[in-house]
């Protein structure tokens, strides 16, 4: 059964927070505590001048209390010391905001607006959120069911520029691109410190960096390292770490900034992450969404939590994730993306549950990306990729192609998935049509029409707009969609001959059988005299130890057995004479969770792992249509260059 409690209702809490237009923080002016009064001379207080915006001033209390009061009520001799200021901000002497979650004791939200960013420099009263909750059961493998689609509401309208920013550290660690804006095509971009880096003056920055503008403006520039994380759009709020700082990036603690697209960014909460205090193996966030102003997802090594930022409370929890898997989220925050082994488990967020595992035909953990529509998810692993209908609970396309993917950047719009080795993917030619070099890092947005990417040096950095795909490759995919069978030298129809070659103990005749049904998947005719040749060999490699508990038991200390497996490998090729048309390697790979038969041991579920299964075989997906050679090594590859695309034909095809 799936976990059937339903989620909470996430109430917003309500900041004691007046919205101002403008306004100038008075924590550099001569600003002791005075004394102010009313019109009527009644009352007073004692208070220092934070700010005035909108004819209020926000003052702040000897007890600590902030409090705002109309311009008007104050004395004629306090209006004029606070005109002379030159300053505008917040509202009555009465009352104030008491300081609630992580922030320091004494100091309201209000009062954070204004001094602005006390909290990243003041750790001493930060508390360490909660692990223990209500936890969402996701080890289950039941197929997917059709899925709503959850479309982007912020994709940007594509731009290209090229905004120089400084030179870093060769030790400074950039942030991904964050998108702030999508109407004004605003970025913001930090850098922060790793423990061998040395640049003091380059670490605690975030900048905002806008298409129309051409001069990044630094936005924060503090003691502490910051790293921004996540901005959510609607709210106008910010998830940022602080003080991470190790080789590793582990450690820091999280804040939540408000209204960083001003250029004015205030610190709201800071808390610490779960067990903060370790000596040696600290936390690491691997990533982080903001659901809303105040409701956070965070991957804190292999276990999610959703943190409510502003009271501390865990809302739910999902543990026990696989390794180096990178979890996805919809376009609202509606679904999450959880990979392992042999395809993607997707969550209602929401409701709390599982909505089932959307399979991928191998069992290596793939990357994935939902659609700017929010109707697609793709998934790319080794040399294949899927492309899975979510409304429909079926595959759309799929394929093997002649190289690794590589790294998984996202989607192009709603035609084309960009990858680092693979290069521009297209699903319906089931093909990679062009190579993109991108900057190393990783540090890549995809969008509708293009990239945003940080090139990161020490001499100069930038942050580059460029168009996916540009005039020359749009040429060629046109070429490539044609249905000139002149460029092919296998499609739909060709003959080709099979050839099985396996190690002693392999069933030749049933992988044989298994590779026949792929071939006539993808529409070929298997003719034994036919020059083109599929070949399977399988092979042997290296021996290894693995380990296995039961479902349940203690991860340290509990009963585990260790058994030996030696993986089969299967070389695939497709061939004509000395011609290599198309090629994939693979190896047999044992799942995380065996499933064990009545009175089997966990040697024999291991080792039927060791053995070639057929089912792989006729599970493959061969592409339909294969470029000759000539054709196919006039693909070409472009580099970023001086803010427009190098590109490199390796013969004339454009």
């Amino acid at each position: 059964m799936i976990n059937s409690k339903k989620m909470k209702n996430i109430v917003p809490y309500l900041f004691l927070l007046v919205a101002a237009c403008v306004f100038v923080d008075f924590a550099a002016a001569d600003n002791a505590s005075r004394k102010w009064s009313d019109q009527s001379g009644k009352f007073e207080v004692e208070a220092k001048l934070i700010k005035f915006a909108d004819g209020k001033v926000e003052l702040l209390k000897e007890d600590g209390l902030a409090i705002t009061v109309p311009l008007t009520v104050l004395s004629e001799a306090d209006q004029k010391y606070v005109k002379e200021l030159n300053d505008k901000t917040v509202d009555p002497f009465a009352g104030g905001a008491p300081a609630v979650g992580g922030t320091k004791p004494g100091m309201t939200k209000t009062t954070l607006s204004s001094a602005g960013l006390a909290l990243l420099s003041d750790d001493s009263a930060v508390k360490e959120l909660p692990t223990e909750g209500t936890e969402v059961f996701v080890k289950i493998s039941e197929p997917v069911s059709s899925v709503e689609p959850d479309p982007s509401p912020t994709a940007p309208k594509f731009q290209q520029f090229l905004r120089a920013m400084e030179g870093f550290d060769a030790y400074a660690r950039v942030s991904m691109p964050i998108l702030i804006d999508p109407a004004t095509s605003t970025y913001a971009v930090s850098a922060h410190r790793l423990s061998n880096a040395v640049a003091d003056n380059e670490f605690g920055k975030i900048y905002l960096i806008q298409a129309s503008q051409k001069t990044p403006k630094v936005v924060l520039n503090g003691k502490p390292t910051v790293k921004i994380i996540d901005h959510h759009v609607a709210s106008g709020r910010s998830l940022v770490l602080v003080g991470v700082g190790d080789n590793t990036e582990r450690g820091g603690d999280l804040v939540i900034l408000d209204k960083l697209a001003t250029g004015a960014p205030v610190a709201l909460t800071r808390w610490h992450l779960p067990n903060w205090d370790t000596n040696g193996f600290k936390p690491q966030v691997q990533f982080g969404k903001l659901l809303d102003e105040q409701t956070a997802l965070v991957r804190v090594n292999n276990i999610i939590y959703v943190w409510n930022l502003q009271t501390g409370e865990l809302v739910y929890k999902i543990n026990d994730l696989a390794s180096g898997s990178k979890i996805r989220m919809s376009g609202t925050g509606k679904y999450l993306a959880i990979p392992a082994s042999g395809g993607c488990r997707l969550i209602d967020l929401a409701k709390q549950e599982l909505i089932g595992l959307v399979p991928f035909p191998s069992t290596l953990t793939p990357e994935v990306h939902f659609s700017p529509n929010g109707g697609r998810l793709a998934m790319t692993a080794g040399n294949q990729f899927v492309i899975w209908d979510l409304k429909e609970a079926a595959v759309s396309a799929e394929a093997t192609i002649g190289k690794p993917c590589g790294d998984f950047f996202g989607w192009i719009g709603e035609k084309y998935i960009l990858t680092s080795l693979g290069g521009l993917i297209d699903p319906e030619l089931r093909m990679g049509v062009w190579e993109y070099g991108m900057p190393s890092g990783k540090r890549v947005i995809t969008m509708p029409g293009g990239v945003v990417t940080l090139h990161k040096d020490y001499k100069m950095s930038s942050l580059v707009s460029m168009p996916i795909p540009h005039g020359p490759v749009a040429s060629v995919i046109k070429k490539l969609s044609s249905k000139d069978a002149s460029m092919l030298v296998v499609k739909p129809g060709t003959e080709v001959a099979l050839s099985v070659k396996g190690i002693e103990g392999t069933d030749v005749d049933a992988i044989r059988a298994g590779l026949q049904a792929a071939v006539e998947r993808a529409g070929w005719k298997v003719v034994q005299s036919s020059p083109i040749q599929v070949s399977a060999i399988i092979g042997r490699g290296k021996k290894r130890k693995m380990s296995f508990r039961s479902l349940g038991s203690p991860l340290f200390g509990g009963n585990s057995e260790t058994v030996s497996i030696t993986p089969y490998t299967a070389g695939l090729t497709v061939t004509k004479g000395k011609d290599l048309l198309w090629s994939r390697s693979s190896r047999s790979m044992v799942p995380y969770i065996i499933h064990m038969e009545k009175g089997e041991s966990i040697k024999q579920a291991v080792k039927k792992y060791e053995k070639a299964d057929p089912e792989f075989f006729k599970r493959l997906t061969f592409p339909p249509s294969i470029l000759k050679p000539e054709i196919s090594d006039s693909i070409g590859r472009s580099t970023i260059k001086e803010g427009a695309w190098s590109s490199y034909f390796p013969s004339d095809f454009r």
